[in-house]
């Protein structure tokens, strides 16, 4: 339970990370309409074409190009659910990997439960998107929200891995960043589609640069030219902690 809640505990730095600091940008070469594009030149307005090509294109062969930005999001974030799908059965197998030490099993037994969540956030996020789904009411600015949180928990599982030293015990297909690229991608399609300052999250009124749901401590600690750490977190060994897992143990 204790290495789940500081999973918990990073994840949520690292979803505002993704969903205030990352700016994912679509190419603005797209047209008013899709008539005559193929999924590969959808595929191009990404920032990683590559598994959006192979998983598009080898998963779904019989697919119609999408008809416009909307459909190439739909068809996005269903590969990405696929996928995801295929990349937590990869995890569950890994436990018999496992050696007889409980903190490995901890850390095996999270990820699991990140991938688990992973799929729930982009089933929800498909539904939220489908327009045959009337009763489902959601913003653009919640399927960023929802995508952010599915790719915080793939960062999440490298994370746990990487602080025991234990980088070679995924697979390579189920630790490259396939997974995390096509939630990117999704995030990309769905940023471009961010236009009204209710969904960015914008301060409606232009008095500054911070979102309206900022409290004034939030701003005037950002605003502030000095900043003051409770603990420093460095590899070397000059911070208080040499992991992001210790300090928060």
């Amino acid at each position: 339970m204790t290495n789940m809640r500081s999973l918990l505990v990073a994840s949520t730095i690292l979803f505002f990370f993704f969903s205030s600091s990352c700016s994912f940008v679509l190419s603005s070469n797209e047209p008013a309409s899709g008539s005559g594009r193929d999924i590969s030149w959808w595929c191009n307005t990404t920032p990683h074409p590559e598994p959006c090509n192979y998983f598009m294109e080898h998963r779904s062969p019989h697919s119609s190009p999408p008809r416009d930005r909307t459909n190439f999001r739909h068809m996005m974030v269903q590969g990405t659910l696929n996928q995801a799908f295929n990349s937590h059965m990869q995890v569950q197998q890994l436990g018999s990997k496992c050696n007889n030490s409980s903190q490995e099993k901890s850390i095996w037994s999270d990820c699991c439960k990140l991938y688990e969540d992973t799929i729930f956030q982009l089933n929800r996020t498909l539904e939220g998107i489908d327009s045959s789904n009337q009763g489902i009411n959601c913003s653009n600015f919640d399927v960023q929200t929802w995508l952010s949180t599915a790719l915080t928990n793939i960062e999440m599982c490298q994370l746990g891995f990487q602080d025991l030293n234990l980088t070679d015990f995924i697979s390579p297909e189920t630790s490259s960043n396939n997974l995390s690229q096509l939630i990117s991608n999704s995030l990309a399609i769905n940023g471009g589609m961010l236009t009204s300052p209710e969904e960015t999250g914008a301060n409606t009124t232009g008095s500054d640069e911070f979102p309206s749901w900022f409290s004034v401590h939030d701003r005037k600690l950002l605003q502030s030219s000095v900043v003051k750490a409770n603990i420093v977190v460095a590899k070397d060994g000059s911070g208080n902690y040499r992991t992001v897992q210790a300090a928060i143990n």
